[in-house]
């Protein structure tokens, strides 16, 4: 599945210590763009597949880091199964803004 990650934060566990929380959106099964999220927690396992990831985010605050190789861990509460193995595929604005002509105009075709 693929991710588009937009925020990510360090926020206290609830088992001591810090976490990161990564907040993000993906096309559902009907096409709608869904929030979700995941907890990294640097002691687990599951960290170094994540670390390369965190660090891309938040090299890249205010842009949206796309991730493929996500799987869901819990699809009703939008939870990112943390034990996935992302694979950054692509870095890009999170608005996009239209071409335009060399006024300044929007261009009406590409």
């Amino acid at each position: 599945m693929i991710v588009g990650i937009e925020s990510i934060k360090e926020i206290a566990s609830k088992h001591g210590g810090q976490i990161f929380r990564m907040d993000g959106h993906y096309v559902n099964e009907f096409n709608k763009l869904t929030k979700c999220y995941t907890f990294i927690d640097p002691k687990n396992e599951n960290f170094n597949n994540w670390s390369d990831v965190l660090y891309k985010v938040a090299e890249h605050k205010g842009m949206i880091v796309e991730l493929d190789n996500v799987k869901m861990k819990d699809r009703e509460k939008g939870l990112l199964n943390a034990d996935s193995q992302p694979r950054v595929e692509q870095i890009y604005p999170k608005t996009v803004q239209p071409k335009t002509d060399n006024l300044g105009r929007p261009e009406l075709f590409e």
